[in-house]
């Protein structure tokens, strides 16, 4: 007898918790940053804006070099520059320094290139993806 109601009660213990399983809602967790990792077109994007970011680097980077030898210039000639020579290239190295810092800030200031070109870059491919994941949650 005591043997029959714990078979009773296994068998609706089971039945319960299947039941509950086969009628519940599905849910599921998307890890957007991983698909955008696995993503082809996201990847190929983050590559080019990369590049283009490394070509204004290497362009900040010259401009800065220029900038060293110059002040380096003035360093060890101020003795034997006359002050029309010295004036020449401190005003030079202002020219740089100024154009440096304007260079910068067009590319990568808030609002400047980068953004742009990151807008212009990754627009598509979001667009997809948002897309996708609208369809995957329906």
């Amino acid at each position: 007898m005591l043997l029959n109601r714990f078979k009773i009660l296994l068998i609706l213990s089971l039945f319960a918790l299947v039941s509950q399983s086969l009628f519940s809602q599905e849910e599921g967790v998307l890890d957007s940053e991983v698909i955008r990792q696995k993503f082809e077109e996201a990847k190929h994007a983050e590559q080019r804006i990369q590049t283009i970011v490394d070509e204004w680097k290497l362009e900040i980077k010259a401009m800065q070099e220029q900038i060293n030898k110059l002040e380096s210039d003035i360093q060890k000639n101020r003795l034997i520059w006359s002050d029309e020579e010295r004036q020449k290239n401190v005003s030079e190295l202002e020219m740089i320094t100024k154009k440096k810092s304007d260079y910068a800030k067009e590319k990568f200031q808030a609002g400047g290139e980068f953004d742009k070109i990151v807008k212009e870059i990754q627009e598509p491919v979001e667009v997809k993806l948002n897309d996708s994941f609208e369809k995957m949650s329906e």
